[in-house]
């Protein structure tokens, strides 16, 4: 019964342990390079190099810049699946487009409105009119039939993706491992804000939309496409579907 109940239990343990190991390495190292972890981040290639920041963004850009024949099919065959409209999902392809053809402005100022379309569409039955973007976050956070797990699906790494989307609804945490954390849609309220901002490769909606600051770097457009994936994916649950990792 023992060997029974060892052998059982042994995968679910591998499986947990590989995934804390992917947390572990995202929360802190991937925060200070100013990545977005996804489904696509080589995690074990990130916890060869170390805790480097620089290494570590290098290395991601390198990665991605030789691998994207293979990233962009993979976000590609999972966006089929996402339950959004057509028109996010040709908008999602031609961000792609401008990514792959070097148009790294283009992207960040395309994918955060269709962002906020696609909340109005499946959570206000696309209301016209002001909606900030704290209460179209609440009202995706606060959805009832939702549980934590929703948010998580791919991993415990995607705590992290949710950190930054919802830091603005959070009291400010003043432990070492949050100043890295920017939120994506907290506003920009003074010089101050966009000089922090300028700094930080993840993209912010505000700053982007308003010209507050130029996001034009292939990990600025990396980190839009991995937070529009992630949101569409969040708002528009996928078939039950095998993905092969």
């Amino acid at each position: 019964m023992l060997q029974q109940f060892v052998q059982t239990v042994a995968p679910v343990l591998q499986k947990l342990s590989s995934e804390f190991k992917k947390w572990d390495v995202s929360s802190e190292v991937l925060r200070k390079a100013g990545w977005i972890p996804h489904y696509t981040t080589p995690f074990d290639l990130i916890a060869e190099i170390g805790e480097d920041p620089d290494a570590v963004r290098n290395q991601l850009l390198h990665y991605y810049g030789s691998n994207w024949k293979e990233v962009r099919p993979t976000i590609e065959a999972r966006l089929a699946d996402y339950q959004i409209d057509e028109e996010a999902k040709a908008t999602m392809r031609e961000a792609l487009d401008a990514h792959e053809a070097g148009l790294y402005r283009c992207v960040c100022r395309v994918l955060f409105p269709e962002i906020e379309r696609v909340f109005r569409t499946k959570l206000f039955d696309g209301q016209i009119g002001h909606i900030s973007y704290e209460r179209l976050i609440r009202k995706l956070v606060d959805d009832e039939e939702k549980s934590l797990g929703d948010f998580m699906s791919e991993g415990l790494y995607e705590l992290d993706i949710f950190g930054h989307l919802t830091k603005h609804l959070r009291d400010e945490d003043e432990s070492e491992s949050s100043k890295w954390v920017y939120g994506v849609f907290q506003r920009v309220g003074n010089e101050e804000d966009r000089e922090r901002l300028k700094q930080y490769p993840v993209p912010n909606r505000h700053a982007a939309i308003h010209g507050f600051v130029t996001y034009d770097s292939p990990q600025n457009s990396l980190s839009a496409i991995f937070i529009a994936d992630y949101m569409f994916r969040i708002l528009g649950e996928p078939k039950k579907t095998d993905y092969a990792q």
